[in-house]
């Protein structure tokens, strides 16, 4: 689970880098800079459906039924 989540950052980290010395303009008028964030964002929604994959398989080895945490209670 840890690998996954070293994954999604080095992710974010990328888009951060292409982006760093890019204004809004440049962005929207370079396709390649704009594709390669988004190919990474799609990469991090992938990963983050692997890392709830992985721990509803981790649960269910362990024996428990997997579970969403309850929303707390407001007052």
């Amino acid at each position: 689970m840890v690998d996954v989540v070293k994954k999604i950052i080095g992710y974010a980290e990328k888009i951060l880098d292409y982006c760093a010395e890019q204004c809004k303009d440049n962005f929207l008028e370079n396709n390649m800079l704009a594709e390669a964030c988004v190919f990474n964002m799609i990469q991090i929604g992938e990963s983050t459906n692997l890392l709830g994959n992985v721990a509803a398989q981790q649960q269910y080895v362990s024996g428990q039924a997997f579970k969403f945490p309850p929303y707390p209670q407001t007052p």
